[in-house]
């Protein structure tokens, strides 16, 4: 009798113990449920649009943790605190707050899905260029499926390639711990140059560069990776918008 009981008591423990189980699993789920009208449910469709617009997933946790005391402190000493002329209550007020006060956030931060990752896109900036065909992407899921650049593979062969007597094909070719190949890299060369003549028409023009002359510039003179940068900088500058754009620079400093 007693070692029926024991059975009972055996069964009915481990029909609590799955119950608990069940109970702790169906919390999860419904944590990450899209289905429903609940508010969690709402919350986790919204995530699901913006990463899938995006190109990115939720990972890991950004925790923060800031001294109750330095916001106050901030917030008494801002612009409008300051306009109101609130700044000396609000900092009377910040003094008051115990110094081991700590604000705590735990934010969840987005990163770029790579290739073979939910929520990749030909058209994220994982893969400059635009639109890709499916069969390169499949080519690069499987020969380069954490998306490495060539900019990436020429900062690590920076002392190999520095005296210009090989290329970057060349060098990896010859280092035998590389397993990848230089064709299976994803070149945004073309990416760096855009950005790098965004910087010049900032620097030289006072704005962002328009798609016309964007493409005259790289088109023509930016070419190969030997780009005269200072060449394009210096016809960029001798324009007639960028002498307009130097005088009235000019003309502030001198005021």
């Amino acid at each position: 009798m007693a070692r029926r009981g024991g059975r009972r008591g055996g069964r009915r423990g481990g029909q609590g113990n799955r119950g608990r189980r069940s109970r702790s699993s169906s919390r999860s789920s419904s944590r990450s449920s899209t289905r429903g009208s609940s508010r969690t449910a709402r919350r986790n469709r919204r995530n699901a649009r913006v990463a899938a617009k995006t190109g990115t997933n939720r990972t890991g946790k950004l925790s923060l943790k800031i001294s109750a005391r330095r916001i106050a402190k901030a917030l008494a000493n801002s612009r409008i605190a300051k306009g109101l002329g609130l700044s000396g209550l609000g900092n009377w007020a910040a003094n008051k707050v115990p110094k081991g006060l700590k604000v705590n956030a735990n934010l969840k931060t987005r990163v770029k899905a790579k290739i073979g990752e939910k929520n990749y896109r030909s058209t994220s900036a994982n893969n400059p260029g635009g639109g890709v065909p499916q069969e390169v992407l499949e080519f690069y899921e499987r020969y380069n499926p954490s998306g490495r650049t060539i900019s990436e593979h020429k900062k690590i062969y920076a002392k190999n390639l520095a005296d210009g007597r090989h290329t970057l094909e060349q060098v990896m070719r010859m280092n035998p711990a590389e397993t990848m190949s230089y064709h299976a890299l994803i070149d945004d060369s073309q990416d760096i140059k855009k950005k790098k003549l965004e910087d010049i028409y900032q620097a030289e023009l006072g704005r962002g560069s328009d798609e016309a002359g964007a493409k005259y510039w790289l088109d023509t003179h930016a070419q190969g990776d030997n780009v005269d940068w200072d060449n394009i900088t210096r016809m960029i500058g001798s324009s007639a918008e960028g002498k307009k754009f130097d005088a009235r620079n000019k003309l502030k400093i001198n005021q």
